[in-house]
């Protein structure tokens, strides 16, 4: 049920990772699309290592994108507006192609492959959406994919990756686990193996949602975090246009890979629990997205496995808008106060995805949904005179 203005009062304080201060940085003049990195639009201190993804990477992704992927809808959500006092608004990446915005960074990672690499392949790991993603451009492009899952991957996810024509095999306990078992096939069939999150051209093409986003010109931008790949990505394309707005990340609380990544200064790896946000349920995050993270990002926050089903179930009742758990958890932290003090600012909710198996949400509208209003009986109903 959604949390009533009181109940938000009294939300915990938000469980932030460390990060130092961002030094302000001077808005980047539109580049000319390329797919090389341009020269750094960022005030680094000198001899600093330049970012793995700029803003010319991410505007080349678009340009090579177009045509192929959906230009998803930015809606104005009233409900969270109301609860939050805030002008919110949905990023619907539950209506891109395979129902996911993973489709944006498998397509740019495969254009880039040569034409050697496409005749042998491609493999990757995958919860299931970055499956689909690849699957869906591999064929159309003829490129050969096989796929590694989790052997508890949803079933929705697996079926509709075998439909589009990958070879997917179920391995191991988690993503972690069918990683591992995915790079050494990789190396064993001599296959390219592309990440779900730690590639540079996978996180420019995620960051292509942020070029979308920032024609609403939000003041927040609250984006869920698995491996990393959607929230650096994003974040490089609205800091370079827009480097006033406040970037908040959002992790499924038992598998908090980006938070202690932050806390320790590199990819850290957490212990395998099981959520219902399967999609970021990444145990360590990728290198380059720890250094975007630690440029673009201003905090991420965390959520528990009751607010996240509350999250999708809200989403459901009150925005008609069916999301996985690991694309409601910005909603998540919106229901429950963990981003303060956004009233009266523009808010963008990135919602990743919306591939969940049908028993799952009907579990959870049983456990969350609003009770219907009894209707009044005919025994209380006045006698006709």
């Amino acid at each position: 049920m959604v949390p009533s203005p009181q109940a938000l009062a009294r939300a915990p304080a938000a469980r932030f990772a460390p990060r130092p201060s961002p030094t302000p940085r001077p808005a980047a003049p539109q580049s000319p699309s390329t797919s090389a990195a341009a020269p750094s639009t960022t005030n680094e201190a000198p001899g600093k290592a330049r970012p793995p993804v700029e803003l010319a990477q991410i505007e080349a992704a678009r340009d090579r994108l177009e045509g192929s992927i959906e230009h998803t809808p930015y809606v104005r959500s009233r409900s969270l507006s109301a609860i939050t006092g805030a002008q919110v608004s949905l990023k619907l990446e539950s209506f891109q192609v395979t129902g996911s915005f993973k489709a944006r960074g498998a397509l740019n990672r495969l254009l880039a492959l040569t034409p050697e690499e496409k005749a042998r392949g491609v493999v990757a790991a995958s919860a299931g959406n970055h499956a689909q993603g690849l699957a869906h451009h591999g064929r159309a492009l003829g490129v050969g994919v096989s796929i590694v899952m989790p052997k508890a991957a949803p079933d929705v996810k697996v079926r509709r990756t075998k439909a589009l024509g990958a070879d997917v095999h179920l391995i191991g306990d988690s993503f972690d686990e069918a990683c591992q078992a995915a790079r050494r096939m990789g190396r064993d069939e001599h296959k390219t193996f592309v990440s779900a999150f730690d590639d540079a051209d996978v996180i420019a093409g995620q960051g292509t949602i942020g070029l979308e986003v920032l024609e609403a010109e939000p003041d927040v931008v609250v984006v869920p975090v698995g491996g990393g790949g959607l929230v650096s990505g994003i974040a490089t394309a609205i800091k370079a246009r827009k480097p006033d707005a406040e970037i908040v990340g959002v992790q499924a609380a038992l598998v908090p890979s980006m938070v202690r990544a932050l806390e320790q200064g590199a990819p850290t790896l957490v212990p395998a629990q099981k959520t219902l946000a399967d999609g970021i349920a990444v145990r360590q995050v990728g290198a380059h997205c720890v250094d975007l993270c630690q440029r673009h990002v201003d905090r991420v926050v965390t959520v528990d496995e009751d607010e996240i089903e509350a999250a999708v179930v809200h989403l459901l009742e009150s925005d008609r808008t069916v999301a996985e758990g690991a694309g409601a958890v910005s909603v998540a932290a919106l229901l429950t106060g963990r981003v303060p003090d956004i009233a009266g600012t523009k808010v963008a909710a990135i919602v990743s995805g919306g591939n969940i198996d049908l028993p799952v949400l009907q579990r959870l509208i049983a456990k969350h949904a609003t009770p219907p209003t009894a209707a009044p009986s005919s025994s209380s109903s006045a006698a006709p005179t």
